[in-house]
């Protein structure tokens, strides 16, 4: 439960343009449940963030993580 809770708050605030409650909320449902979630869910919150880092003009922080998941594939 606490899982969906982030996954639609990070949405919701991309929809808003609300792009650092989109990585606060992004971030911390990546932390806490690291190893817990599907290929496919943290594969859509990690889109998730580097949408909302590139529109801050946050590139390094996009590319840093595209990059990792690059890495874990």
């Amino acid at each position: 439960m606490v899982k969906n809770i982030y996954f639609y708050l990070s949405f919701t605030s991309l929809e808003l343009n609300d792009y650092a409650g989109c990585i606060r909320n992004g971030n911390e449902m990546l932390r806490r449940f690291q190893g817990k979630l599907t290929q496919k869910t943290e594969f859509t919150i990690k889109q998730y963030l580097v949408e909302a880092y590139c529109m801050l003009g946050m590139n390094k922080e996009a590319m840093k993580l595209l990059q990792e998941s690059r890495g874990n594939s």
